[in-house]
């Protein structure tokens, strides 16, 4: 209590901050501020303000307007995803790319539309002391007058590419030494590239093999698509062909690939080539793991088999281990390659036979 006769000090006053906050609320709520983008009148009044608002409010949306614009909205959130997933495509093709130019692939051999020419000279050591010598060579002129799109090649016999044959390695056909036993045929012919992008290649080649005195012209249209599901990248190769000594055929091959680690790529491989003369397929399948050491040098394993189908039956021709290792000799032009490798052929009850290939390329461009 407080006791009579003593000061008492009179109660602390509070500043009135209530009205001006609650000022500020409603200005903040109810006016409309006048804007750049509003024309203002003569009495200082926007024309926002100064035209009649609506007798009555417009009727709600269509519900089927307001599913399309969540989906549009929807979209639009999610093609923020587009870039880093074309970025991790854009990589994976370029790593496959680069591991096929290397190792020269037949697919780059198909597509690339430049000048080129590429020597190679190969030396096989076979069982039973027994060795034989291998040259190929394949070059191609590019026309540059025609929209870059026209190119003329010249090449010699044994490359699977250009035999029309499965783009697997030598060491898989049935005969591993059919390729360097019939030497005496070239190919001459022309190629137009009808589109030629990173995920698409549409060409056409036609020209005439010639050999043993005799012309067996040939005409080709060759198709690749190219894809991305998750962290793999796929490869589909469509080839129509006619020859005048086999007549029609084709060959399909699709591809797998996927990088993993840092400098290693994965690769599954089936294909089925189709002649119409004798009406059967010839089936390839591989495994295959490429490796870049460095800029210089790169390796690759292989693990698989080769087939025939027909009417009656499919059965196994052989099964195939080998090893490709390509150093860059001299500049970026010459390399040298070591290949060993192991076949088992079904005409020997899978018995196992052994090579070692020894070569010698170079490739201008």
């Amino acid at each position: 209590m407080l006791e009579r006769g003593k000061d008492v000090a009179p109660p602390h006053k509070r500043k009135p901050y209530g009205l001006p906050v609650l000022l500020g609320l409603w200005f903040a709520l109810f006016v409309n501020p006048v804007t750049a983008s509003e024309p203002v009148t003569e009495g200082g009044e926007s024309q926002a303000d100064s035209e009649e608002l609506p007798e009555h409010i417009p009727p709600p949306l269509d519900p089927e307007q307001k599913r399309e614009s969540f989906d549009e909205f929807v979209s639009r959130k999610l093609s923020v995803l587009d870039r880093p997933r074309k970025s991790v495509a854009g990589r994976l093709q370029g790593f496959a790319e680069m591991i096929d130019t290397y190792f020269v692939d037949g697919r780059i051999e198909n597509e690339t539309n430049r000048s080129r020419v590429r020597l190679s000279f190969s030396q096989i050591f076979l069982e039973h002391d027994e060795t034989l010598f291998d040259a190929a060579y394949s070059i191609r002129i590019h026309l540059p007058r025609i929209e870059d799109k026209l190119s003329f090649e010249l090449k010699s016999d044994g490359d699977p590419e250009l035999d029309l044959e499965p783009d697997i390695p030598a060491e898989a056909q049935e005969t591993p030494l059919e390729a360097v036993t019939e030497k005496d045929e070239v190919q001459a012919g022309i190629r137009y590239v009808h589109k030629a992008k990173r995920w698409m290649n549409v060409s056409t080649r036609a020209g005439a093999k010639f050999g043993g005195g005799e012309v067996d012209p040939y005409i080709e249209l060759r198709g690749r698509r190219s894809g991305f599901f998750d962290k793999w990248g796929i490869r589909f190769t469509e080839t129509l062909f006619h020859r005048h000594s086999i007549g029609e055929g084709s060959n399909t091959r699709l591809d797998f690939e996927r990088p993993f680690w840092k400098d290693y790529l994965f690769q599954i491989s089936t294909q089925a080539l189709w002649w119409n003369q004798g009406d059967y397929f010839d089936l390839g399948h591989q495994y295959s793991v490429f490796h870049k050491i460095s800029p210089s040098r790169a390796i690759s394993y292989h693990l698989g088999g080769t087939g025939i189908s027909d009417e009656q039956s499919t059965r196994i021709n052989n099964y195939y281990l080998s090893l490709r290792y390509r150093k860059m000799i001299h500049g970026n032009w010459i390399f040298g390659e070591i290949v060993p490798q192991i076949v088992y052929p079904a005409i020997d009850d899978f018995e196992p036979s052994h090579f070692l290939t020894f070569r010698l390329e170079m490739v201008l461009e």
